[in-house]
């Protein structure tokens, strides 16, 4: 500026702020006829990202004991209904510099947020019910019995979220249920608890992306070789960004179940020793997936389908051969063309045959347990606090460990011509191996002042620093990258938690 370079180079901010006194001054240039008047003005090159979001929610809750306390009822409603105000896309501002801005919104620059109102109507507006139900029936002084019931929804967080068939993700519900039974033993010395659960979560919206890869190559070799080549058979074909599945933002719903046990033990031998023991069971379930996929995928229209897919695959092959089709506007009679359909043939053969075997893929492991992080859980605990009259007194010492059993990483592949290239074998699913950690605590009290009293503790989660990353997934090498060819290598990992120290101080009154 004035035959100065600033350095560093000024950002944004910097410029947003020296604006009217940049524009005093004069751009320098190799003649007279580059010099001109500094004339910087801000545009907006992103949409604005106001928004507003509003609940309106009631709740009704009736806890109750009845025959003299043995029984205790609780009853919970709560009805949510939230609304979520964007603003739209509004290129208004019209640059004379940029021609045809005046006609065309693509050319101008965003409004700024401060011009734009809040969109009347909601992009995402949503209702549904809560309820709770439970229950505790003291039916001995050492034996009570426990019964809960709820169920709840989870609006959908993201409004841009179509599925395959251009339909909106619906709100995610979810049901648990549990009964079970607890025994005081000992007179309070030992608690014992048994429970059984069911879980259910339904239409849990995701984006779903992964799953349309072989679809939008399709689309996208139909577009680039047949609709912008002026083949008029693909004329009415949409452009790129038209169908749901060309969008990055494209959804499906996923649906589990888990049901399982759960046993807790907790014995305190003396004032000052502490054990516990928990351990569980637990079946997780993959329900109805991608069902919108499916229907899409089977669905047949004009451009769309594995029946369309593989229609035009079989058309290309026919002119390969010489012959016409009444599908595309190509002469069998020209060699060039021949090799071409020849190539988009088999591209449209494999990439179709792809797109369906991620689909069967999932709809074979529906109704399979997943088990990602094991099936079997096993949790313990053992605390003891020395005596107020001996060397230790007021310290505290414990240990505590986490056992997992083996997880899930993977299902066997059908054989096809020996190699394991087929559908996923659901009753033959891939282990990785069981984990395990340790804790340690030290603790302090001591009484600070007459009537306040200081306790310290440091807890170590994972002692020993297991901190090795876990496989989560593993697959077939069919190109033998890793190792041999069809050999079962690992494909992600997820890191466990590393040694943690965590220290607290708390003040007792």
């Amino acid at each position: 500026m004035n035959g100065q370079v600033p350095y560093p180079l000024p950002d944004r901010f910097q410029i947003a702020r020296n604006l009217a006194q940049l524009n005093g001054r004069t751009l320098v240039g190799a003649n007279a006829n580059d010099a001109a008047p500094v004339n910087l003005g801000l545009r907006q090159f992103l949409n604005s990202t106001k928004a507003r979001s509003t609940n309106d929610a009631a709740s009704f809750g009736w806890p109750a004991r009845w025959f003299a306390g043995r029984l205790v009822t609780v009853i919970g409603h709560r009805r949510d209904a939230t609304r979520s105000y964007g603003v739209p896309d509004v290129r208004g501002f019209i640059d004379p510099a940029i021609p045809l801005s005046a006609t065309d919104p693509l050319r101008r620059y965003f409004s700024p947020s401060r011009q734009i109102p809040l969109e009347r109507k909601p992009s995402v507006s949503a209702a549904g019910i809560s309820r709770t139900v439970g229950a505790v029936w003291h039916m001995l002084p050492w034996l009570s019995f426990t019964y809960n019931r709820s169920n709840n929804f989870r609006p959908v967080g993201n409004a841009s979220w179509r599925n395959f068939e251009d339909v909106p993700a619906p709100n995610s519900t979810g049901k648990t249920e549990d009964y079970g039974l607890r025994l005081s033993l000992l007179g309070g010395r030992l608690s014992v608890s048994a429970n059984r659960f069911t879980n259910a979560a339904t239409d849990q919206a995701r984006n779903a992306n992964a799953y349309s890869g072989n679809i939008k190559n399709i689309l996208a070799r139909l577009r680039s070789n047949y609709r912008d080549a002026r083949d008029p058979n693909f004329a009415a074909m949409a452009p790129s960004g038209v169908y749901p599945a060309d969008s990055t933002d494209v959804s499906d719903t996923w649906s589990f179940q888990a049901e399982g046990y759960e046993l807790s033990v907790v014995f305190n031998p003396s004032p000052r020793w502490r054990v516990a023991l928990t351990g569980s069971s637990n079946e997780n379930t993959l329900g109805t997936h991608l069902a919108s996929l499916g229907r899409y995928l089977n669905t047949t229209t004009p451009y769309q389908g594995l029946a369309t897919w593989r229609r035009f695959a079989g058309e290309l092959r026919r002119v390969e051969a010489g012959q016409r089709s009444s599908a595309f506007d190509l002469d069998p009679a020209n060699a060039a063309a021949r090799a071409q359909v020849g190539t988009d043939a088999l591209y449209l053969e494999q990439q179709t045959a792809a797109a369906e075997k991620v689909y069967l893929d999932e709809l074979a492991i529906e109704g399979a347990a997943t088990h990602r992080n094991g099936k079997y859980a096993l949790n313990g605990l053992a605390t003891h606090t020395f005596a107020r009259d001996g060397a230790l007194k007021g310290w505290s010492v414990g240990g505590n460990f986490r056992w997992r059993s083996a997880n899930t990483v993977g299902f066997e592949r059908g054989l096809v011509a020996g190699a394991p290239t087929g559908i996923i074998n659901p009753s033959r699913p891939i282990k990785d191996r069981d984990c395990w950690d340790l804790g340690a605590m030290l603790a302090h009290e001591r009484r600070i002042f007459r009537d306040v009293t200081l306790r310290t503790q440091l807890n170590v989660e994972n002692l020993f620093d297991w901190s090795g990353a876990r496989l989560v997934a593993s697959d077939y090498d069919t190109e033998g990258v890793l190792g041999a060819t069809h050999a079962l290598v690992p494909i992600r990992w997820e890191l466990r938690r590393p040694r943690n120290f965590i220290l607290t101080a708390t003040f007792g009154f």
